[in-house]
């Protein structure tokens, strides 16, 4: 037996909803579907796939050595995430994510610029 079908705008939040990370069963009751219907979904629309590629994209890890980026590759860096809020479409961990990035660029830029001055001073 075959359920009601997803509207458009069903497949946006499940979109959504799959970036947040949240669960099968949660999306399936903020959505008022079964949680087989939507796990068939996402089969359907590639969404764990998807998922995946972003998971594999991000690292736990910090590179505490090499070089120091540098103000021009920060601003760059900055100016990607400003130009990538523009996107009516983004979820909201993804707006976090950006506003998190920004802000780091911001403290990174005005702790190098403390450190070049304290290390001019030194010379």
């Amino acid at each position: 037996m075959k359920g009601k079908a997803w509207t458009v705008e069903e497949e946006q939040k499940l979109r959504e909803l799959m970036k947040s990370g949240d669960s099968h069963e949660k999306i399936a009751a903020i959505l008022g579907k079964t949680t087989e219907a939507v796990r068939q979904k996402i089969i359907k629309l590639k969404l764990e796939e998807q998922q995946q590629k972003i998971s594999s994209c991000s690292s736990s890890k910090l590179d505490a050595e090499g070089e120091l980026q540098s103000v021009e590759e920060a601003l760059k860096l900055l100016n990607g995430a400003l130009k990538a809020l523009d996107d009516p479409g983004l979820g909201k961990t993804e707006i976090l994510r950006f506003r998190t990035i920004i802000q780091g660029a911001r403290i990174y830029m005005d702790v190098l610029a403390d450190y070049i001055e304290v290390w001019r001073q030194r010379s």
